[in-house]
């Protein structure tokens, strides 16, 4: 299986400096434009604790006016009843998207006509109040809308008309889009750009067409690691279990209602994202957010055998820290809770994103890496010492402070469990030698 988790980048980017990404971060509130009082509260307390987005309410035309004067540039998007005191039905809308702010219609009207006048403006979508699960949906769209910053799409497609057509889709939803003309470009792309979550891609391609093209990716990449949505018009009945076959997670048949086609985006994606948490579950920490025991077990083994296969010497350190007892016992687990993510956050940054760094157990942390000399192991974990120690947190107005001991060893065992039984021979030395130290030994010395 491919390393290939786009939704792993999603969830923690590196942006560096990039400035669009710092002012699509400051979109934080949405506008309520509402004239009922009672659906105003309803709205504003679903998407305060919800979604986490700060709500702005107005209950007229003139209202939305006042709070959007200046300020256009600070809501991620609109939610919009369509019957207002002093406008027209589509007056609102009209509006909003002159300001370029996304928008939602929610109104108590189901009229096909106006749907697909409104529709037709570019809004997202047009939700009828009818009972609860409306509100949900709404709801829904929003969150749904606020993670589509963070997912990049591509689209393949030979035409340049239906390229545009299938991004403006995208776009519309907040989306991040990438596109290609053809099916070797295709390739390109998706190896050039490891955050690619979902490639819609047409069947009829120039070099390449979308089956073999879908067929090259899954030589790469899962299911589970990149979707795939196939399209065609062509009248071809079993064109559709062709690409489903192939590798496509979904098929398409143009021409295809927008909701449709949306109702498929986000499936597609929202699977990605359930298997990502599933996966994050079973191999995190759930305090710290650190690799968990399971994992570290696994992963350590199959580092052992790659740096055997290589000749390369292994480094295995456990970290304990000294008196944790006390802080729970003075100030309560909540405070030892704290304590631990924040040497969890400390280690965690020392590290290269190819050493396993865990949590052990308790207030034990373990790290697995590739470190040939005692002096260069000793050197880190030194500077490690002294990170935790200058750190702190403030719990009920106390600022509270812990020193670590460490145990290393460095070589090629059997298995792993006996370079771990070595590290803790060295950490109880640690301890017993007055804490706040590091011992080092090479491996059966």
């Amino acid at each position: 299986m491919n390393a290939h988790n786009p939704l792993e980048v999603i969830a923690t980017p590196d942006h560096g400096t990039d400035q669009s990404k710092d002012r699509r971060d400051d979109l934080d509130k949405v506008l309520i434009v509402e004239d009922s009082k009672f659906f105003r509260k309803l709205l504003q307390h679903a998407v305060e604790h919800r979604t986490g987005l700060a709500p702005v309410v107005a209950s007229s035309l003139a209202e939305a006016r006042q709070l959007l004067e200046g300020n256009e540039d600070k809501y991620l998007l609109s939610l919009l009843d369509l019957n207002l005191p002093d406008s027209s039905r589509c007056e609102i809308v009209d509006y909003v998207s002159a300001k370029n702010i996304p928008a939602i219609v929610f109104t108590g009207e189901f009229d096909e006509a106006l749907r697909e006048d409104v529709l037709a403006k570019n809004v997202i979508d047009y939700v009828v109040k009818a009972n609860r699960s409306s509100l949900d949906q709404v709801v829904s769209q929003i969150s749904r809308f606020r993670k589509n910053r963070d997912v990049t799409v591509l689209v393949v497609a030979g035409s340049q008309t239906e390229n545009e057509y299938v991004t403006g889709l995208l776009t519309l939803h907040g989306f991040n889009v990438l596109s290609a003309h053809d099916g070797e470009d295709a390739l390109d792309q998706v190896a050039a750009n490891p955050g690619i979550a979902l490639v819609i891609t047409d069947y009829r391609l120039p070099k390449l067409d979308g089956l073999k093209l879908i067929s090259r990716l899954r030589d790469t990449y899962s299911k589970n690691e990149l979707a795939i949505i196939g399209l065609s018009g062509d009248g071809d009945s079993i064109l559709s279990a062709r690409f489903l076959k192939i590798g496509a997670n979904d098929y398409l048949h143009k021409p295809f209602q927008p909701e449709e086609f949306y109702c498929r985006v986000n499936q597609n994606i929202e699977i990605l994202e359930t298997i990502r948490n599933l996966k994050h579950s079973a191999t995190r920490d759930f305090l710290t957010g650190l690799y968990n025991r399971r994992l570290l077990m696994e992963s350590g083994a199959r580092m052992l055998a790659a740096s055997k296969r290589q000749g390369e010497a292994i480094c295995v350190a456990l970290l304990d820290i000294d008196f944790f007892k006390s802080i729970n016992d003075t100030y309560g687990h909540d405070a030892g809770d704290m304590m631990l993510k924040s040497v969890a956050r400390t280690i965690s940054k020392r590290f290269r994103s190819a050493d396993i760094v865990a949590r052990y157990g308790g207030e034990e942390f373990c790290v697995v890496m590739n470190v040939e000399k005692i002096s260069v192991a000793q050197g880190i974990f030194n500077e490690l010492r002294d990170e935790i120690r200058e750190a702190s947190v403030n719990f009920d107005g106390d600022t509270l402070s812990v020193t670590v001991s460490i145990g290393i060893t460095i070589g090629l065992a059997d298995n792993l469990e006996d370079l771990l039984s070595e590290a803790d021979t060295n950490l109880y030395a640690a301890k017993e030698s007055g804490r706040d130290r590091a011992v080092t030994t090479l491996f059966g010395s």
